[in-house]
């Protein structure tokens, strides 16, 4: 339970919104789906209301407004874009920040973003949901063969391809965390045999079979589809290369929510080009959104998503507002974060 002497100063800063935004801001980054709302922040004391006591909250859209409420704060919440504007975040009270994403491998190359006392929080967890649903789908798709289908109505040819139902068919999860966790239920739930790959080797609930690192070839010649949901960390950064690529079956199906850095995007290009790959469903490109020049818009049986697959419109800001929520009944009552980011494993 909360000290009830205790109490924290909180600060959100949220995106600027259109109207108030500098001149020449990108409004893409304005994306209300980030933004936390004071009806959303209240409706959340509603259901921590033993916890909203104890807590001083401020807003702030801009640079002004966050220097004032960062004078006397001892934790912010923000974007990583908002943490990138603003860094280095700081303050004379400040003992964590809390990133609205589960990934933030772009900030880690600042030096000096975070003062050394203090420490980072993300919101992994509320993604699993709409990310199951995205990868589902995508699943679904590449099996139903939708991209070269969609490939061809750009051509105006008619070329009829015949497949096989999902069900029974194989599939590679590569980092079965929340996400691919969430991927992996649901391709259980369509019937598919799914096969795990995970740091650890350890058994996933949601997989019939999972093996380490050095299991990956194994699996990868089994599987009709892989799914690439791993985080971006030193490890991982470039690890889907052109060596996985050549160990997957041939004609296999790729679906990825994993951030840019994991991949060789040129060795998934050629993969897709030769045919190695029979189609693919990619949501994170660097840089985003991917420019009109790419050859990405032109590649082959290839589906693009602008980052979307695990945003939920209506409940993101609520999913991490009681992910918040619980983070500072934590604080308050002395214990660790359950969110507190290793910042030296990149999750």
């Amino acid at each position: 339970m909360p000290d009830s002497n205790r109490r924290i100063r909180l600060h959100i800063q949220n995106p600027p919104s259109p109207e108030r935004a500098p001149p020449g801001y990108p409004v893409r980054k304005a994306n209300p789906a980030f933004a936390i709302t004071r009806e959303q922040y209240d409706e959340a004391c509603g259901r921590h209301a033993e916890v909203a006591g104890a807590v001083d909250v401020s807003f702030g859209e801009t640079r002004e407004e966050y220097e004032a409420g960062m004078a006397d704060a001892e934790a912010v919440v923000a974007t990583t874009q908002q943490l990138l504007e603003q860094a280095p975040v700081t303050g004379p009270e400040l003992r964590w920040a809390m990133v609205t994403s589960a990934s933030f491998h772009k900030l880690l190359p600042i030096d000096g973003w975070l003062k050394p006392e203090a420490f980072l929080v993300h919101n992994s967890g509320i993604h699993a949901k709409k990310a199951g649903e995205f990868i589902a789908a995508s699943l679904l798709m590449l099996n139903c063969r939708i991209p070269f289908f969609a490939a061809c109505k750009e051509e105006r040819r008619w070329a009829p391809q015949i497949e096989t139902g999902i069900e029974g068919k194989t599939l590679a999860v590569i980092g079965p965390g929340h996400v691919g966790g969430a991927g992996a239920a649901r391709a259980r739930g369509l019937g598919m045999r799914v096969l795990g790959v995970r740091r650890s080797g350890a058994p996933h609930p949601a997989c019939h079979e999972t093996v380490g690192p050095d299991g990956l070839e194994g699996v990868l010649r089994e599987a009709d589809f892989v799914l690439v949901a791993l985080p971006s960390t030193g490890e991982t950064r470039g690890s889907i290369d052109r060596s996985v690529f050549a160990m997957m079956k041939e004609g296999a199906g790729l679906v990825a929510t994993a951030p840019t850095p994991v991949f060789d995007y040129d060795a998934l290009a050629g993969a897709l080009t030769d045919g190695r790959i029979s189609g693919a469903v990619l949501d994170n490109f660097e840089p985003e959104p991917v420019p009109p020049e790419s050859p990405w818009w032109t590649l082959p049986n290839l589906v693009i998503t602008p980052h979307t697959s695990c945003i939920d419109r209506e409940q993101y800001s609520p999913l991490t507002l009681d992910l918040l929520f619980e983070n500072l009944r934590a604080d308050l009552a002395g214990e660790p974060l359950p969110n507190r980011a290793n910042v030296e494993r990149g999750y």
